[in-house]
């Protein structure tokens, strides 16, 4: 299994340029600093969140590429956000060269998040509860409850980093186009990636025996664009049609669970799609921002909401290698999530406010569709 193929490795010491989740910089980085706020404000301490992260951060020989193991159903992707250009790895000289700025640390916002959340009302074998903000049994910020030792209340997604330029290997890719030629360098990289991921995926199985996995990208539309892995084309026919190849669909395990074709469209971009709940939560916390494929009308007059594109065709986002590859099974679902600069990714404040939003969209939706209650979903402590 790709489990077994991987070798793991502490987290090394380097710039935080290339390990922006490592504590081993976090206390004098500013990079760090500005992509994570550890003030007060946080009900999640720091020193909780990183020793957490210390114990459970993996990366491939070369620091190219990191993992942080988590402890619940959920995986983050982040293939074109690195920096880095080593010699040993050939520029890329056709495709999209350009990376998604910011995508690492609106990522690591949203864990955060998603860690902030989840904590809140956690309880392990060897802790008290922890109350929420204020709570008499945890202090004002329920540090009082948790073990000096204690990460199992700890819970955050598993999170996997690419810290390469996309021209120099593109994650999104199968490994022949993910690459100018083959090297070492460059094929070992691109294999851990792909490899964490699956460690991901099986431990969310083995754990859950359900996941769901986003990859994190950036794009130039002002939209929240999500792709499930289905062409305009297959989708285009009408909305019972459409339905044979939703399943196709890289959600297809929350697809195959629903007991009508209706109930199959509704949750693709109906009132309990991902798209319509994840629209809802970015307006409670003020982010302008319409997500698509949803149920919401159009944000934009003359903007696609729903299955008839028009002339609109160009607003879908099908979905590429990651979602296609690793939600091809009924037990694991993925989506692609192309975020716009402008109001999401541009500010600390514009991702601290992406990642509640996105942190409540997937308490709800798999609550909803899965069954987990994400605050019952942690394993005994380390």
């Amino acid at each position: 299994s790709s489990s077994s193929s991987a070798s793991f490795s502490s987290v090394p010491v380097t710039p935080c340029i290339a390990c922006p989740l490592s504590p081993s910089c976090a206390a004098s980085c500013s990079h760090y600093n500005n992509v994570v706020d550890i003030s007060e404000e946080h009900f999640l301490s720091a020193s909780q969140l990183l020793k957490y992260v210390s114990r459970n951060t993996h990366t491939d020989s070369r620091h190219y590429i990191e993992y942080v193991r988590g402890n619940l159903p959920i995986v983050l992707l982040v293939p074109h956000g690195g920096h880095l250009r080593p010699d040993v790895i050939p520029d890329r000289t056709s495709g999209v060269l350009e990376g998604d700025d910011l995508t690492i640390e609106l990522a690591v916002a949203s864990f955060v998040a998603i860690a902030e959340r989840q904590s809140t009302m956690a309880k392990c074998s060897n802790c008290t509860s922890i109350g929420s903000r204020g709570d008499s049994r945890g202090g004002s910020h329920g540090d009082s409850s948790l073990s000096s030792d204690c990460t199992g209340c700890v819970k955050v997604p598993h999170i996997v980093i690419c810290h390469l330029d996309r021209i120099k290997l593109d994650m999104n890719r199968a490994l022949e186009d993910a690459r100018n030629e083959a090297t070492p360098a460059a094929d070992n990289a691109w294999l851990q990636f792909q490899n964490f991921a699956e460690i991901a995926k099986s431990d969310c199985l083995s754990q859950f025996n359900h996941g769901l996995l986003l990859d994190i990208h950036g794009s130039g539309v002002r939209k929240i664009q999500l792709g499930y892995g289905v062409a305009v084309s297959q989708i285009e026919q009408g909305l019972i049609d459409s339905v044979k190849s939703l399943m196709l669909c890289s959600i297809n395990g929350v697809l195959c669970a629903q007991k009508s074709d209706q109930d199959k469209c509704a949750v693709f971009c109906g009132p309990r799609s991902f798209g319509s709940i994840f629209t809802s939560k970015l307006e409670s916390t003020q982010v302008p921002c319409h997500v698509v494929p949803s149920s919401f009308p159009p944000y934009e007059e003359g903007y696609w909401g729903g299955f008839s594109f028009g002339k609109h065709k160009d607003v879908y986002l099908s979905g590429g290698f990651n979602v296609r590859y690793h939600g091809r099974f009924h037990e694991f679902d993925s989506v692609q999530l192309e975020t716009p600069m402008m109001g999401i990714r541009d500010s600390h404040v514009n991702r601290c406010n992406f990642g509640s939003a996105l942190a409540s969209t997937l308490n709800q939706f798999m609550s909803l569709h899965y069954g987990t209650d994400c605050c019952s979903c942690v394993r005994d402590c380390c």
